[in-house]
């Protein structure tokens, strides 16, 4: 896992970050990055000219869920990065976890963090079953943890479900995108929360599924919140058919714009 930071007032200088989740005898096992959010800076100043602000950044490695939380303190004198782990965790240890998005939330005491993705387990009926997992904690405004980690949406289906991207509005929603997998194929799925109604974020409910044909395979693969409060997302359309020239499977980059006056 690598982070690259650029220092502020006009720097070009790049740092490096670099952290690798080990095994129980401390070897560095291969480690992803795959998203990254910025918590609201605190001033500890008057003035304005010194603050901290925290930075998290997900991915996994050695089979776990990792998120990695670096702090930026800036001052008058200069600036200095201290990172260390926010949350490593594995649904099951005997198979893999993965975050594959966070994003950032301001509420009325601080914020909170979402990290989005996907945990396999073990399975009553089968070997194993993979859910769209969302993961959440919240912080008071100093940066202090104001509760721990905790699984607040657990999404399955019959052939697995995968959480890709998250994003929230203004209004204090918040957006998950994926797909998830069943006898017809691959859906692409958003879901959502409403935190101003549900402040655990715990009852999550779908707002947009679609499949481009039965039998073939759409998938989301990340959402934005404009300034305006619309939601767009980002995915891939395969189809059953297939270029005359070569004979392989089509497919297309959709975009989706979701009306949320709907919610």
């Amino acid at each position: 896992m690598v982070v690259r930071t650029l220092s502020g007032g006009g720097g070009t200088a790049f740092g490096t970050y670099t952290y690798n989740v080990t095994d129980r005898r401390g070897n560095p096992l291969s480690t992803v990055a795959r998203d990254v959010a910025v918590a609201p800076a605190v001033y500890v100043d008057d003035a304005g000219t010194s603050y901290r602000q925290d930075v998290y950044v997900a991915g996994h490695g050695g089979g776990s869920w990792a998120t990695r939380r670096g702090t930026l303190t800036a001052t008058a004198g200069g600036a200095s990065w201290n990172w260390g782990t926010a949350d490593q965790w594995r649904a099951d240890a005997a198979y893999e976890s993965a975050a594959h998005g966070v994003a950032v939330q301001q509420t009325a005491g601080g914020y909170a963090v979402y990290t989005v993705g996907s945990a396999t387990r073990a399975s009553e009926y089968k070997s194993s079953v993979t859910a769209w997992t969302t993961r959440r904690r919240a912080y008071a405004a100093n940066g202090d943890a104001a509760g721990a980690w905790a699984t607040v949406d657990s999404h399955q289906s019959s052939g697995g479900a995968y959480a890709r991207g998250v994003a929230v509005d203004r209004a204090g929603r918040v957006y998950v995108t994926g797909s998830y997998k069943n006898h017809s194929g691959e859906h692409a799925l958003v879901r959502y929360v409403d935190t101003d109604r549900d402040a655990t974020a715990t009852a999550w409910a779908a707002l947009d599924d679609w499949q481009r044909e039965t039998n073939s395979f759409s998938y989301a693969t990340n959402v934005f919140v404009s300034s305006a409060g619309h939601v767009y997302t980002t995915g891939v359309d395969y189809s059953r058919q297939t270029d005359p020239a070569t004979g392989a499977l089509l497919y297309w980059g959709v975009v989706r714009l979701i009306d949320t006056s709907r919610i």
